[in-house]
């Protein structure tokens, strides 16, 4: 998640969602996509009352450290499969599936690589370039195959995978 729809996402709740929070539940971050109201104990929650009393001081205070809670959010938890497939398949879309594949060795023209809670397309000029994620082919494709090939690694889940394997131990350590 981009911290401007986070930012976005918090700014859509309502007075009752903020309230919620306050009674005791906690504003939890679901698939990387959106934001909603859960209970106490949700793994993937992002902000909970803390200090704040009111409703108003909690919005407050969480959109004006919003760029904050989502850093440390992602600093202990990784993209979900769902999130990083949708993120994986606009970035597919707008560079095109023949720049994420390649043979095993020298990475194509872009990699995916997470930087905080957003996938990025990094290309050569980027140093994490290396480190990103690609679809490996082993024969030489149509367009068309490739593409297809490219949605389905990351439709099958192997490009989130990839991802987790390449960040073991950072989720895990």
């Amino acid at each position: 998640m981009t911290p401007s729809l986070f930012r976005t996402l918090l700014e859509e709740l309502v007075d009752a969602d903020w309230q919620a929070v306050i009674d005791g539940q906690r504003i939890v971050l679901v698939d990387d996509q959106r934001l909603e109201i859960g209970d106490a104990h949700a793994l993937s929650a992002i902000i909970q009352a803390g200090e704040a009393s009111t409703a108003a001081e909690l919005r407050e205070v969480s959109l004006a450290e919003a760029d904050d809670l989502l850093n440390n959010y992602y600093r202990t938890h990784a993209l979900t499969n769902a999130g990083f497939n949708a993120q994986a398949l606009k970035l597919i879309a707008m560079h095109g599936a023949e720049n994420f594949a390649g043979p095993f060795g020298p990475p194509p023209p872009r990699t995916l690589f997470v930087d905080g809670g957003e996938l990025i397309a990094a290309d050569h000029s980027d140093p994490r370039h290396r480190y990103g994620a690609y679809c490996e082919v082993d024969v030489p494709m149509s367009p068309e195959a490739l593409a297809e090939k490219v949605e389905q690694w990351i439709e099958r889940g192997e490009a989130h995978a990839r991802y987790m394997a390449m960040n073991a131990c950072r989720y895990n350590c």
